[in-house]
């Protein structure tokens, strides 16, 4: 005959698999004719994270799986599904195993179809399912669908083909093994083969479930081959069970196959003997000269055996109702059997242990359960549970009637909480049960939950309370002692949980966190990148000349990081990351220093800090003096103050203040002054342009007025400047400027038009030819007049004149124009054309004032010299202030 194996069922785990995780193959294909019409049957059981041995989850899952079979053949695939959910919940609590236990479950159904195999399958869970076919892969996940009340219960019917294979993993694992041809589609022997070196890959809780549509069938070469020859010995290679089982079962198959007239007992490895009856019954398969033993086979013949007189040691060896079948893989182990082999299992079937062989009692059902107490937990007498536990009873199976000779161990009976597992399911599998059974979140509270329980019983072992230790009633009647550490109490469980949550979110916080400003300390060294290849390029080969101009760029580059500095910092929050800022803005500063240094010794830059005070006149005056210019006369400075409506001196030796005196009342509005060879003159806009000196008759002196130059004649004044006795007047129009010529016999010649068509006059500054000062829209321009008319001077454009507003020059030729440069805050120093530079002006020095505080309203400036005619001190007039410094 043919031995017809329709599945090949693998199952490939990491080599490393996590604490908590647990996974279990079952697969049974029925050689009955009368079963094989349903198919076979499989279980894909996966604990992703738990909290218990995995003893435990081999016990709930064996009878999961013992329960589902034995009903699946006679009540169908829904009864059977019912009654082993049911059955699989009760386990789940009698074991104090969590609600959100995080596991995944595929039922299969496979039957033979025309094409191939139609495949039914349910899933609970997440688990990911690909189909190979024909060197191709499909993800079936994407085609299941989904119940809308149930996400994660799925249900599928497919049609496979023959050589088809059906796989079971993490998807990603999966499809990049598929994609990166790490697994080979070309047929089942090459997949096989790739899937020995792929297993490598697996670490965790990672895991391959292979279920191949195949036929794998091993024929006999001839009448003698070794398979069929132990398959007439009654040989069963049964995974799973230990050594003496085994043995048993061989020699039990053995003693069946020989002519019985009465009763013979059979001697066994644990002790006692086991009575077979005289007529063994023998089903229809087996008569053939050849046969199979199933595992409902092994069953029924356990269940011809009359138990009596025997005494067992490792009960848990035969207490099995059902017994798993082998992978279809160990039927080539079988093949490959030696003769050795041979000879050592007939010597482990005789196998007898006379001092162990006790005389013949009767021994109850009980006998095969050690239990010295029976847990609360399994009791149920007046408890609200009572109820459902008999509902659920009577839903689960009918009543069954003992056969004789049959070993029958019932559950124990368990509390539950209803029947409704749709409800069941969907609580375990809410957003709060999703969040609860995290990998992450059970690993932790686990670990937390086990050390507080070990600290709790280290403490009551100090006070002299040892550990409650219990035997409990195991379902498979194996003797266990259970340590029952002390739980904890649900409001310390909530804490810790709120704890540990509260650590989550902040510990992914900091990440977040941690990665943001990654980010920024990246962005901000990329752009003092940027600024150390600009200073490495352009500035370090500077010495003394700049022909490019490159020293002006330097501190607009920096302040490029310098803002994104100030953007970065404000984000930032961890000291660490903003210490190494600071770092790189320090190197940053050092070579703007430099690039400083570099441009001040080219383009002769004198930085003003500092400087000394000469008088502060809201000080000496008051707070409502208003200065508006300065000039100087006979070693004194005069200035004009609009506020207090009089002219000053101050004495620079003595730093005092002497009002001049105006006996006619004429300086009601002064806006500026301008000496001539030591005559004052003022500009009020009120009654024009005064001068001052004695009076008629020589013993008085004060302010009188020019006649001619009052505002009805030439316009309210802006400014006045006097050159040898001489004055030049600019009227508000900024458009004109006016020349007052002395007189010699005393007094002045009415205003003439000197200079016209002008724009935007802010300053003028005379040596004998006159400095016009111009700004227009904030562009400065200097021209020069010579007896009235224009002459080639000019300042070259490279100079980059801002806003001008006032200037000053020494009478002598040969000394420079000072201009003040509103939008530099500077005074640039220009030297007066001359045999190097014929017809142009050209700034030799700028000083540029740094202190804000002290140099922030610059009105008016001038320029002092020594007895050698050297110049010394600048004077500068910021608003009410009056300071000087050296040159």
């Amino acid at each position: 005959m043919s031995l017809h194996a329709p599945f090949l069922v693998k199952q490939y785990l990491s080599s490393d698999v996590e604490t908590g995780s647990y996974s279990r193959i079952f697969w049974y294909y029925p050689l009955d004719k009368e079963k094989a019409v349903q198919g076979g049957i499989g279980l894909f059981f996966e604990v992703l994270s738990g909290d218990v041995g995995d003893e435990i989850y081999e016990q709930i899952t064996k009878r999961f799986w013992d329960s589902f079979t034995s009903n699946f053949y006679s009540e169908g695939f829904e009864s059977s599904l019912k009654k082993s959910i049911k059955m699989f919940i009760q386990l789940l609590r009698n074991f104090s195993v969590e609600e959100g236990l995080d596991v995944n479950i595929v039922l299969l159904n496979a039957v033979e179809s025309a094409q191939g195999y139609t495949l039914k399958l349910i899933a609970f869970g997440d688990s990911d399912i690909f189909v190979v076919r024909q060197g191709k892969f499909a993800d079936m996940s994407k085609m299941v669908p989904v119940n809308a009340s149930l996400y994660d219960l799925k249900f599928l019917e497919v049609e496979l083909d023959k050589g088809d294979v059906l796989m079971l993993g993490n998807k990603t694992l999966l499809r990049n093994a598929f994609e990166t041809d790490m697994l080979a589609l070309t047929g089942i022997d090459d997949l096989l083969r790739s899937l020995e070196d792929f297993k490598d890959n697996l670490f965790g809780s990672k895991k391959l479930f292979l279920l191949a549509a195949t036929d794998i069938g091993v024929k006999p070469e001839k009448k003698g081959s070794r398979l069929v020859e132990y398959l007439k010995k009654g040989v069963v290679v049964v995974g799973g069970l230990g050594s003496k089982a085994k043995t048993l079962l061989t020699t039990v198959m053995q003693r069946i196959k020989k002519p019985a007239s009465s009763k013979v007992a059979i001697p066994i490895a644990s002790g006692g003997e086991l009575i077979i009856p005289e007529e063994p019954q023998v089903r229809e398969e087996e008569k053939d000269d050849s046969f199979i033993v199933s595992p409902d086979d092994t069953v029924e013949i356990l269940g011809k055996l009359d138990l009596k007189g025997v005494a067992i040691k490792e009960e848990e060896e035969l207490l099995d109702r059902h017994v798993v079948p082998p992978p279809m893989d160990s039927l080539e182990n079988i093949s490959a059997l030696t003769d050795s082999d041979d000879e050592k299992i007939e010597e482990d079937a005789h196998i007898v242990d006379p001092a162990i062989i006790l005389p013949g009692k009767e021994v109850s059902v009980d006998d095969y359960v050690v239990s010295e107490e029976v847990t609360p937990s399994m009791v149920v007498e007046k408890s609200e549970y009572k109820e459902l536990v008999d509902d659920a009873s009577n839903d689960n199976e009918e009543e069954t009637i003992p056969i004789a000779g049959n070993r029958l161990v019932d559950a124990p009976t368990l509390p539950v909480q209803g029947t409704d597992y749709v409800n069941e399911l969907k609580a375990r599998h809410s957003a709060f049960g999703k969040i609860a059974r995290h990998p992450l979140t059970k690993s932790l509270l686990s670990s937390l939950s086990a050390f507080f329980a070990m600290l709790f019983n280290k403490l009551l072992s100090v006070f002299g309370k040892g550990h409650l230790i219990k035997k409990q009633k195991m379902f498979l009647t194996r003797p266990t002692s259970l340590e029952k550490p002390k739980k904890l109490q649900p409001g310390m469980i909530i804490i810790l949980v709120a704890l540990l949550l509260t650590a989550f979110f902040w510990a992914k916080a900091r990440i977040s966190r941690d990665k943001t400003e990654k980010g920024l300390l990246t962005q901000y060294q990329q752009q003092v990148a940027l600024f150390s290849t600009f200073y490495d390029t352009n500035i370090s080969i500077i010495d003394t000349e700049d022909t490019e101009r490159q020293l002006e760029l330097c501190v607009p580059e920096a302040d490029k990081v310098y803002s994104v500095e100030k953007t970065v910092l404000a984000k930032i929050k961890t000291e660490k990351v903003r210490a190494t800022i600071k770092i790189l803005t320090s190197q940053v500063q050092a070579k703007v220093v430099e690039c400083q240094t570099k441009f001040d010794r080219v383009y002769g830059i004198i930085r003003v800090k500092d400087a000394e005070l000469i008088t502060d006149f809201k000080v000496s005056l008051g707070n409502d003096s208003d200065i508006s210019a300065i000039s100087f006369r006979s070693g004194a400075i005069v200035v004009a103050d609009k506020g207090r409506k009089a002219v000053y001196q101050i004495n620079v030796d003595k730093k005092s203040v002497l009002k001049l005196e105006d006996p006619l009342g004429l300086v009601v509005n002064p806006i500026t002054v301008g000496t001539g060879e030591g005559t004052l003159f003022i500009c009020d806009k009120t009654n024009g342009v005064l001068y001052y000196s004695k009076n008629a008759s020589g013993n008085q002196e004060g302010f009188n007025r020019v006649v001619g130059a009052e505002p009805t004649s030439i316009g309210e004044c802006a400014l006045v400047e006097g050159y040898a006795k001489n004055a030049y007047v600019v009227p508000t129009t900024a458009n004109v400027v006016y020349k007052i010529t002395a007189k010699k016999s005393g007094g002045f010649e009415a205003p003439v038009r000197y200079i016209k068509e002008l724009l935007g006059v802010r300053s003028l500054s005379i040596d004998g030819n006159i400095y016009v000062v111009t700004s227009i829209d904030g562009k400065g321009n200097v021209t020069r007049y010579y007896g009235g008319k224009l002459d080639s001077f000019a300042i070259p454009q490279s100079a980059d004149l801002g806003e001008l507003t006032t200037s000053y020059t020494n009478p002598s030729s040969v000394r420079n124009l000072y201009v003040y440069d509103k939008t530099k805050n500077a005074v640039l120093s220009i030297e007066k054309p001359n045999a190097k530079h014929p017809g142009r002006g050209v700034v030799v020095k700028t000083y540029l004032f740094e202190n804000s505080d002290k140099f922030k309203d610059i009105r008016s400036i001038m320029v002092d010299v020594n007895s050698k005619n050297q110049e010394v001190y600048m004077y500068v007039l910021s608003g009410a202030t009056i300071w000087r410094f050296r040159l």
